[in-house]
């Protein structure tokens, strides 16, 4: 779960770039349609223009603001383990 904020966008190196890097990696030894990426953006950090992998822009994000309740990425979270057949990019957005 790569958390995605206006401090990653601020550091152009760290280790969390590196996990980024291997999750992306594992994630090509795992069978399609079994979700494995939930890229979290915890601010404003605008999709389209994030210092991410390209992989990242390929699933559907959670965004969490600081006013948000962490309930409703919990659920989301927990929906897409039970369900392992889901794609993390077609599953329903939700704002947690």
């Amino acid at each position: 779960m790569p958390l995605i904020s206006g401090n990653t966008e601020a550091r152009l190196e760290g280790y969390f770039r590196l996990e980024w890097k291997l999750a992306i990696d594992r994630s090509h030894m795992i069978s399609e349609g079994h979700p494995f990426l939930l890229p979290v953006a915890l601010d404003e950090v605008s999709e389209s223009s994030a210092r991410v992998p390209d992989r990242f822009r390929e699933i559907q994000w959670c965004r969490l603001s600081q006013s948000d309740d962490v309930k409703g990425l919990v659920d989301r979270t927990l929906r897409l383990l039970k369900a392992p057949h889901l794609e993390a990019s077609a599953a329903a957005p939700v704002t947690a």
